[in-house]
């Protein structure tokens, strides 16, 4: 017992700090790839106990999440970590692509990477969303329902939202669902 405990810490320690470069980040040349535990960054906001790690996005997950959307909306990525998602958003040809993280370190890494994109650190629960635009809201299960409800509260009219892993029910309509996603329109 000991040592199978021992073993997934070890994987786990190997995923954070020595993470593998996958396919996406050998292609693009980035750095995007691994997990990164909330607990050992430095984060000013009291929603921190509420924040989920990071986790990059599967490229398939997300184009699949993205069928059939307006590309001319604006494409805002709340929890944005390093960037992958913002990546493959520009990738996709969304007009004007927002990624909001409140992790000083994480931004910074997502700045660096997407030079295209606006970067924004600060909480997604106090993040004023752009009023006079369609907007494509993408969240990759980034928070507990405390923050959620927030955000959910906040969304202008006119917003699609694109919720991957979705492990907190959502107050809005739900207009699509995929095997690891769900889709809802304001």
């Amino acid at each position: 017992m000991c040592g199978v405990k021992i073993a997934d810490l070890i994987s786990r320690i190997r995923k954070e700090f020595l993470p593998v470069r996958d396919e996406f980040d050998r292609a693009h040349g980035t750095n995007t790839s691994g997990l990164v535990s909330l607990f050992r960054l430095h984060i000013g906001s009291s929603n921190k106990k509420f924040g989920v790690r990071y986790q990059p996005c599967d490229p398939t997950v997300f184009s699949a999440a993205i069928e059939g959307i307006d590309r001319g909306r604006t494409f805002i990525d709340l929890g944005c970590g390093k960037g992958r998602v913002l990546i493959m958003a520009q990738e996709a040809g969304f007009r004007r692509i927002i990624g909001v993280e409140f992790s000083n370190a994480l931004a910074g890494i997502a700045r660096k990477q997407c030079r295209f994109a606006e970067v924004i650190t600060g909480d997604a629960a106090k993040y004023v969303f752009p009023k006079r635009e369609p907007l494509c809201v993408f969240m990759y299960n980034p928070f507990a329902p405390p923050v959620l409800s927030e955000v959910i509260a906040h969304l202008p009219t006119d917003c699609i939202v694109i919720y991957v892993s979705p492990l907190h029910p959502v107050a809005l309509p739900m207009i699509r669902v995929g095997p690891a996603f769900q889709v809802y329109k304001t």
